[in-house]
């Protein structure tokens, strides 16, 4: 999505369900088609094939830089070792690798920590900020010392950043994550095949949805179910607690 805006690609499309690229078909679950639709409506309702046609032309050098723009292909400054995120987009790629990649399979690899940076950068009006686990430290009186300042690692253009923070409001409206946690929400879900014939259940989220404080990710490894009925209400649970700690 990130790229599409970068690129100025023309947003509308007409969903009709499926696509065949270089010979392979590819639909979307249920192989529901929803029409003339745009960005918007595209990840409310996890259109594959929106994604797959809008970067079957794309040069894959431009799906790479918005990766990166948000950690991908770096290491992330953190405290303790993490996996590094990876999509490997690159000049004359297998077109059906690209676009399978395009929709969260194909080689693209994410961890959680990866996902909440680049979320909350969305949230945020497009800073990229340095992951922290400790807020600052306490001294055996009590006193605080050492806080944790914001390190921004980089700035994606604030204009994308607030289209698709209000995009995934829309879509955490329609998931039911709004619902869930009792006020309006932003987020997505994501059930992603793996090799043994399971899924992997995603959702993250960040509320209060037009100033947003906080970001949750949740993902069930080889839960089997998808991510809306899986990880979303428990990712609705920690933002509600978080929340709530937070007032």
């Amino acid at each position: 999505a990130l790229a599409l805006l970068s690129q100025g690609v023309d947003l509308n499309y007409e969903d009709k369900g499926q696509t065949t690229v270089d010979g392979k078909r590819y639909t979307n679950a249920g192989e529901a088609a929803y029409g003339e639709i745009g960005l918007k409506e595209a990840l409310m309702h996890s259109s594959n094939v929106y994604f797959i046609d809008k970067t079957k032309n794309m040069d894959p050098s431009a799906l790479r830089q918005a990766m990166e723009s948000v950690g991908f292909n770096k290491e992330l400054p953190f405290l303790l070792p993490t996996a590094k995120s990876t999509a490997d987009y690159k000049e004359g790629m297998d077109v059906n690798l690209k676009v399978s990649d395009s929709f969260g399979q194909g080689d693209v690899l994410v961890t959680p920590l990866q996902m909440t940076v680049a979320y909350a950068a969305f949230a945020n009006g497009g800073k990229v900020l340095e992951p922290h686990i400790v807020k600052n430290f306490l001294t055996p009186a009590g006193e605080e010392i050492k806080p944790t300042k914001p390190n921004v690692l980089n700035q994606i253009s604030a204009s994308h950043a607030a289209i698709l923070r209000e995009d995934l409001i829309a879509t955490g409206d329609t998931i039911g994550l709004s619902d869930a946690l009792g006020q309006s929400a932003g987020g997505k879900t994501g059930t992603a095949e793996t090799a043994n014939n399971s899924t992997n259940a995603w959702t993250i989220g960040f509320a209060p949805a037009e100033d947003p404080r906080v970001v949750v990710c949740v993902v069930l490894e080889d839960d089997g179910r998808s991510g809306g009925e899986a990880a979303l209400p428990v990712v609705a649970e920690i933002l509600s607690q978080a929340l709530a700690t937070q007032e």
